[in-house]
């Protein structure tokens, strides 16, 4: 029987070489084998990681809308206890008056010496 082991050619002569060579080429199959599924099992939990963390990405996007819809409803909630206090045109003791524009947002305009 001839075999090519390690890019050698070599001629078996004895059925206990022929039985040494094949275990030893099935353990290093085997040894290849168990190394490719601990790479893939690596892969796959790198994998499941990279995916919590854009989870948890996604999870602070949320959390950071949220804050910035509360910091609307609170920017609306002042403008509108400003309007029930000091009336629509926003009158304010220093003379500087204030108006909502269309995005929810106020404009500060202040008022001339002359103006009365």
């Amino acid at each position: 029987m001839t075999i090519i082991l390690n890019g050698r050619v070599e001629c078996m002569k004895s059925h206990q070489q022929r039985t040494t060579l094949q275990t030893a080429g099935y353990q290093y199959l085997e040894t290849k084998l168990e190394d490719l599924v601990v790479l893939a099992e690596r892969e796959f939990q790198a994998a499941i990681l990279a995916e919590r963390e854009l989870q948890a990405a996604v999870l602070t996007e949320r959390e950071f809308q949220a804050v910035v819809l509360t910091e609307r409803e609170f920017q609306k909630a002042v403008l509108a206890a400003h309007k029930e206090t000091y009336g629509a045109a926003g009158r304010e003791e220093d003379g500087a008056a204030t108006e909502e524009v269309e995005d929810g947002t106020t404009t500060e305009k202040t008022k001339s010496p002359t103006e009365p």
